[in-house]
């Protein structure tokens, strides 16, 4: 958790703390209401990844004495030649298509086809 303080990003692996529900389990203590939603969302996600092979809709799980709606459906990475992904904030939950395409390309294309 150090790195989204430094970075204003996940690093690799720091997934695992909210996938394992963490925030669930000291909800309130250490990790906010934001937290323990992206924890709770994250894992009903994997687990009907695992279930189905498609994590379905994420967010929009009522609370008590709250009326949260906002639902995506996290659709597949690789969809139609681009590499999308879930941005997994809790507030906003949206796919980003193909963001890093232009970054990716200007690197590996000269490499590749020089």
């Amino acid at each position: 958790m150090l790195l989204i303080f430094i970075l204003n990003h996940l690093g690799h692996g720091e997934d695992v703390v909210y996938v394992f529900g963490v925030p669930v389990r000291v909800r309130g203590l250490i990790f906010s209401e934001a937290e323990y939603r992206l924890s709770r969302d994250m894992i009903l996600a994997w687990t009907n990844f695992a279930k189905t092979g498609v994590p379905g809709k994420v967010g929009g799980v009522a609370e008590e004495g709250k009326n949260r709606t906002t639902s995506i459906t996290w659709t597949e990475a690789l969809d139609q030649g681009t590499v999308d992904y879930l941005n997994l904030d809790s507030n906003d939950y949206r796919m980003v298509k193909a963001a890093y395409q232009d970054k990716c390309d200007a690197f590996w294309k000269p490499k590749i086809f020089a």
